[in-house]
């Protein structure tokens, strides 16, 4: 499938600020399941790129001077493919992946409910595919999807806790669940189309640790919120232990004030048209 995207993000400020700093992963790299056929990502001030600690590709945007605004936008075509089309091969682990992606994060920290709650989800451990759908189907029996109930701040504990939240708590809770387990698991942050209406937000889902025939141990990506693996309405942009590594956009300012952050994200055949005539 073909995904047109646009991505377009404001920071408002209350006050005029002096200095700011975003980092933005809005970088989508092709792979297996994903070729990215072109991509452009604009954005006002100083930018310098580097690759991250997980292989993402990072834009470092400064910008002086005063300024009441920030519009980052993001745009471009991506053709997907399902994670289980035939001939895509998932990429296998590092060397460090397992000792990487088992450590836990303040965001994804499996407390006593959790530990239970995983224990009792999946007594078999995880091995296959049919386990991790089970894992996923095992979420959002506990965790309903609605929106607004969480914000970014929000841990697995404190989301499973409330038994409410969106993608990001449906992939943290996860996350704490395979850790619990032994299970070497990473935070995707992405777009998702649907044909029904605009995703009009980024999506995250999980890549989990599975053992090949040989026993060698592969990325298979999973869509919690969803119950299914990942497929070619997925484009995928970064990947780490959690929302906080793998997030988007972060930023840092010198000023005063309260700040607004609004997005827009379409998704789809008309995409990038649509926005632009906007």
């Amino acid at each position: 499938m073909q995904l047109n995207i646009h991505h377009e993000t404001i920071y408002r400020y209350e006050q005029m600020q002096t200095y700011s700093i975003q980092l933005v992963r809005l970088f989508p790299a092709s792979g297996p399941t994903q070729t990215v056929m072109d991509w452009t990502v604009s954005a006002p001030g100083i930018k310098s790129p580097s690759v991250d600690a997980y292989g993402n590709l990072v834009q470092q945007i400064s910008l002086s001077g005063a300024h009441a605004h920030i519009r980052v936008i993001a745009h471009g075509r991506v053709q997907t493919l399902a994670a289980n089309a035939p001939g895509v091969v998932l990429p296998n682990l590092s060397a460090a992946d397992p000792w990487i992606f088992r450590q836990t994060t303040p965001l994804t920290e499996a407390d006593t409910a959790l530990s239970d709650f995983a224990a009792r989800a999946l007594p078999q451990g995880m091995r296959s595919r049919d386990d991790a759908l089970q894992l996923a189907a095992a979420v959002c029996g506990h965790v309903s999807y609605l929106t607004g109930s969480t914000d970014v701040a929000f841990s697995a504990k404190e989301a499973f806790a409330l038994g409410r939240g969106v993608c990001q708590d449906h992939a943290h809770i996860a996350l704490a669940l395979c850790r619990a387990l032994g299970v070497p698991a990473r935070y995707v942050s992405g777009y998702f189309h649907t044909d029904s209406e605009h995703h009009l937000a980024t999506h995250a889902w999980v890549d989990v640790a599975l053992p090949d025939a040989t026993g060698q141990l592969f990325w298979w990506p999973l869509d919690v919120t969803h119950q299914c693996a990942q497929d070619e309405r997925h484009v995928r942009l970064a990947v780490g232990r959690d929302y906080a590594s793998a997030s988007p956009i972060r930023g840092v300012r010198v000023g005063h004030g309260e700040e607004q952050m609004d997005a827009k994200v379409i998704v789809g055949s008309a995409a990038v048209r649509a926005a632009e005539q906007q």
